[in-house]
């Protein structure tokens, strides 16, 4: 579903991920998993990008899934 790329779109594995692989779904799309790093989020890590430490996605599915 989803690779890790470089500037250029160019696929890039940063932690050895076959493919580049960044995220996964199933074949009818209804689950979507993903190599997120939020223990990586921290001040000033990307400077150039805004970022806000959330777990959005996985309290989104914690609400569908209750």
């Amino acid at each position: 579903a989803t690779q890790y790329v470089d500037e250029r779109g160019k696929p890039l594995a940063p932690n050895g991920s076959l493919w580049a692989i960044e995220g996964i779904s199933s074949q009818d799309g209804k689950v979507f998993g993903r190599m997120a790093h939020s223990e990586r989020i921290v001040s000033r890590l990307y400077t150039n990008t805004p970022s806000v430490p959330d777990a959005g996605l996985f309290w989104g599915a914690v609400r569908y899934f209750s």
